[in-house]
């Protein structure tokens, strides 16, 4: 570079002639792609010996940025051209908070690549699954961006088997010595991971049909559905969301078996009803919501509770203070 050209001269330079020379076959086409009139111009930044540059102005600069990145796109998978921008960006603030948060999370996906520790290989499988979950049910119908149905129904397997892939790492984990480092944290995630479980196999993608209510009650059954939420209520005693999905679930299966006992079907009812209530007495009206998710009048996986409470009001009788 010519002593004479500045520092942010040299850096539009290096990007306005590879541009011209690969993708463009005048100057003036490549001025028209930038925003510019005609070649003149971008004379004025192309440099030539002992001539000085003319900076760029910002918005100049930006383009051409974003047109290079358009012609010779990183070879990098998306997210990860993302985190590399984002790491650029930050490289201009030295020592800032900014920079250290962005180097940890670099660290910690690499780590996280080739996992060592059960608690990192699971949290990965929790984070593919959200990743395709949201593919597959909050696509707002955009085929261009999220791929058809066919991608948004491979994306929900894949979610539900991966919470049941990082529930067997942590299984396997907490079948070794009792004093594994990071029991409790694994006993959380599984938590998580199970909650999660239950959403997606009772999600389906916009516009095909929601799963079948008995074979749902079926599938929740066969991998002890209620014994977890109850044991989750101890694990997660601060988690609402365990409460509520916990009385959903009681009321989806007990709807549905066949050899129903009412008895322990009410007290299922109203041990995930009264916890529910202690995070939020709002509960006590079944139009409330907290927002996230519908109030209890209107979730349809709720109705058989609502019957339970018509037949049997002591069920939303709290026996303690909330």
């Amino acid at each position: 570079m010519s002593r004479s050209q500045s520092k942010g001269s040299a850096m539009i330079l290096v990007k306005l002639n590879p541009l011209r020379k690969f993708h463009f076959e005048t100057w003036d086409d490549l001025g028209e792609a930038l925003g510019v009139a005609g070649a003149r111009p971008l004379a004025n930044h192309r440099g030539a010996p002992r001539r000085r540059c003319k900076k760029p102005s910002a918005a100049l600069k930006a383009n051409v940025d974003a047109l290079f990145e358009q012609k010779f796109p990183s070879p990098l998978p998306p997210y990860q051209r993302r985190i590399r921008q984002r790491l650029t960006a930050a490289k201009r603030e030295p020592g800032s908070t900014l920079l250290l948060e962005v180097v940890q999370e670099i660290e910690g996906i690499v780590a996280d690549a080739a996992p060592r520790q059960p608690l990192n290989a699971a949290g990965m499988k929790y984070l593919e699954y959200l990743a395709q979950h949201a593919r597959a049910v909050l696509n707002g119908k955009d085929y261009s961006k999220f791929g058809g149905k066919s991608v948004w129904r491979a994306s929900l397997a894949r979610a539900i088997a991966a919470l049941e892939e990082g529930r067997a790492i942590i299984a396997h984990a907490l079948e070794g010595p009792a004093n594994i480092s990071d029991m409790k944290e694994l006993k959380e995630l599984d938590v998580w991971l199970f909650l999660n479980w239950v959403v997606a196999v009772g999600s389906h993608v916009p516009d095909d049909q929601p799963p079948d209510p008995a074979k749902l009650a079926e599938t929740l059954r066969a991998h002890n559905a209620l014994p977890s939420f109850r044991a989750a209520l101890e694990i997660l005693p601060y988690e609402w969301r365990v409460a509520y999905s916990g009385l959903d679930v009681a009321s989806r299966l007990h709807e549905c078996d066949t050899h129903l006992q009412l008895d322990e079907c009410d007290r299922d009812l109203q041990l995930f009803y009264s916890r529910l209530c202690d995070f939020d007495i709002g509960f006590a009206d079944f139009t409330h919501t907290p927002g996230e998710v519908p109030s209890i009048a209107d979730n349809p996986g709720l109705e058989f509770f609502r019957q339970r409470c018509r037949l049997n009001p002591t069920i939303t009788t709290l026996s303690h203070e909330v």
